[in-house]
C-alpha cells in the first residue's frame, strides 16, 4: 500500500491555501483546490519518481505541479512525505526546506 504523509510544514501550508482561497474565492473552491492537491500526493505515492529531482534544494527532494500550487516531497519505501505545498510562482530557496 502506498501512502502519502504530511510534514508539519505541508500541513500549515494546505491550511493557508484554504484560508486563502476561502478569503478570496471561496469555501468550495478552497475545498476542492486542497481536496486537488491531496490526489495528486495519492497519486505520487504511487509513483514517487515522477516529480522532478530538486537536490539542489534539499537531499532527494522531488517536486510536481498541482494546478498553480507544487508539491515538494521525498520518496519514502512505502510511499511519499510530502514536504511543502508552496504556490508556483514563489520564489524557492534551500531555506523553506530546513
Amino acid at each position: 500500500m502506498n501512502v502519502s504523509t504530511l510534514s508539519r510544514a505541508a500541513e500549515f501550508d494546505l491550511e493557508e491555501i484554504w484560508l486563502y482561497l476561502r478569503r478570496h474565492a471561496s469555501e468550495a473552491i478552497a475545498d476542492g483546490q486542497v481536496k486537488q492537491i491531496q490526489r495528486r500526493a495519492e497519486m505520487l505515492a504511487s509513483s514517487p519518481l515522477m516529480g522532478q529531482a530538486r537536490e539542489e534544494l534539499s537531499v532527494g527532494l522531488r517536486c510536481f505541479p498541482s494546478g498553480k500550487y507544487t508539491i515538494y516531497y521525498r520518496p519514502m519505501a512505502t510511499g511519499i512525505e510530502v514536504i511543502r505545498v508552496l504556490h508556483g510562482s514563489r520564489n524557492i530557496e534551500r531555506s523553506l526546506f530546513w
